[in-house]
């Protein structure tokens, strides 16, 4: 795995809840290309917001699905509606 810094995780985690919001569940390698990140950037983040109970990873016939909690959607939405600075 690649080792991402500490900004870079947030920058991808405050991405991945975006691109959940507005398009629904998604498989890591979209999400991967919906950041711009390398698969091996995404995982690790897919597990921390997993652990913290924002995202759900489902394993289907296609690999693997991830999507929103409640709790996710709770802080995306709270993400979405702070101003930006």
């Amino acid at each position: 795995m690649v080792p991402v810094p500490a900004s870079e995780n947030d920058r991808l985690r405050q991405e991945i809840l975006d691109v959940l919001r507005r398009g629904g569940p998604a498989l890591p390698i979209e999400l991967a290309a919906a950041t711009l990140s390398l698969l091996d950037e995404v995982r690790p983040v897919l597990e921390e917001m997993q652990r913290e109970g924002l995202i759900e990873i489902r394993d289907v016939r296609a690999g693997q699905l991830v999507a929103l909690t409640a709790r996710g959607r709770q802080e995306a939405q709270r993400s979405f509606s702070e101003p930006t600075k």
